[in-house]
């Protein structure tokens, strides 16, 4: 049972799931209830204040080389897995590296450039949370989220709903519906003649 586990853990990427396998595995606390969250240009904001950042904390950078390839054993070395290495071209790598990592690369005699990928601001990411076009929000441009304290009262409508509606339904096990009531207005045109003359329709 031992190999086996073995085996299974030194070829392939195991990701974690909660038991009910609907939701992303939490990768990261960065809020508490009645804190406010944003993230701008890949920067995390914690009630307008600049959140910490912790020493394992990765970013995605562009690597250029000089058109050599990067020695395996130095991405060993980084505890920079062979699943996280991503080849754009024959010169450059896309890879999630920690401040310290990309520090050391861009120190590599074979490495011309270093660089953070960040997305464009007003760029929708259909897979971010909580996956509405309008708020127009991607993975370094999020928020600004309010999380519930408890005590609040939160007064729902279409404009807001989409941020509650999950742990409504799912983890509260409530029957949540929306019922959607359009109201027209009817407006009589008034047109104005030159010769003074008016005309309603």
């Amino acid at each position: 049972m031992t190999m086996a586990r073995k085996e299974v853990r030194d070829n392939n990427t195991i990701i974690y799931r909660p038991v009910d396998r609907r939701d992303n595995y939490v990768k990261r606390c960065v809020g508490l209830p009645g804190d406010t969250i944003m993230i701008r240009s890949g920067k995390l904001f914690i009630n307008g204040q600049p959140g910490p950042e912790s020493e394992g904390q990765q970013v995605t950078y562009y690597v250029v080389t000089n058109g050599t390839t990067i020695n395996p054993k130095a991405f060993e070395r980084l505890n920079i897995y062979k699943t996280d290495q991503q080849m754009i071209s024959s010169s450059v790598y896309q890879l999630p590296l920690t401040n310290q990592n990309a520090q050391t690369i861009s120190k590599f005699t074979n490495v011309k450039n270093v660089s953070t990928i960040f997305d464009t601001p007003g760029n929708f990411v259909p897979w971010i949370f909580p996956y509405k076009p309008e708020l127009k929000w991607n993975e370094d441009n999020f928020g600004p989220l309010w999380i519930p304290v408890k005590g609040a009262t939160v007064k729902l409508d279409i404009s807001n709903l989409c941020f509650y509606e999950r742990i409504i339904d799912v983890y509260e096990d409530n029957d949540l519906k929306v019922k959607v009531t359009l109201y027209i207005l009817m407006v009589r045109l008034r047109t104005v003649i030159p010769s003074g003359w008016t005309t309603t329709g």
